[in-house]
């Protein structure tokens, strides 16, 4: 996906450091349009009409977030990862420009369903939209995680070497590979500190 979103064209180094910073905002951009729509359907239409109470839904975020906490130390075997493994279809690759190459794969991955999650806060904020009607600042919060999903790609147009595009995203994954242990204890944090957040705006 990164080589087909900054591929290697015609001219200079500053022209091609351009397009590249042009379609990684186009990334971010429309991955960002694309989960705030999804956040405010959920907010807006599917939260109004969810038939268990609000509270249930509270405790259930409040809940799920230290087990799994536990599960990302892995000092719990469950609960599992449910997602889907479904990426955007390969034929999108054929598409003539970088633009829309960029446009097209933000709007899909932007909102976050299509892709492999490898941690497990994105449903917190599945519930959390569940469990607050009709709000704004949901929507806003979809749109910051859709845009950080193209965070990487905007690393890439911007230090990767202009004629080896995917040297940069193999180094970027070494650099996260070596920093594992940091984003898993990141998570965790992020995981309490969400269900506790819950527990004292929401049921408190």
């Amino acid at each position: 996906m990164l080589g087909s979103i900054l591929s290697v064209g015609d001219g200079g180094a500053r022209t091609q450091r351009y397009r590249w910073l042009v379609a990684a905002f186009a990334h971010m951009l429309s991955g960002a349009a694309t989960a705030a729509i999804w956040g405010m359907l959920l907010s807006f239409g599917v939260a109004p009409i969810v038939p268990c109470d609000t509270g249930m839904l509270v405790w259930v975020l409040v809940m799920l977030g230290p087990v799994y906490a536990l599960r990302q130390l892995q000092w719990l075997p469950f609960p599992p990862l449910l997602q889907s493994s479904w990426q955007v279809p390969q034929r999108w690759q054929g598409l003539r420009s970088d633009f829309a190459r960029a446009i097209a794969w933000g709007a899909a991955l932007g909102p976050g369903f299509a892709t492999r999650l490898v941690v497990p806060s994105y449903y917190l904020l599945v519930l959390w939209s569940l469990a607050t009607p009709s709000a704004w600042w949901v929507v806003a919060i979809w749109a910051i995680y859709g845009a950080t999903r193209g965070l990487h790609v905007l690393w890439l147009a911007v230090r990767a070497p202009i004629d080896a595009p995917v040297m940069g995203a193999c180094s970027i994954s070494h650099w996260l590979g070596k920093r594992t242990d940091r984003l898993l204890r990141s998570n965790v944090v992020t995981l309490i500190v969400t269900s506790a957040v819950a527990y004292l705006v929401k049921l408190r």
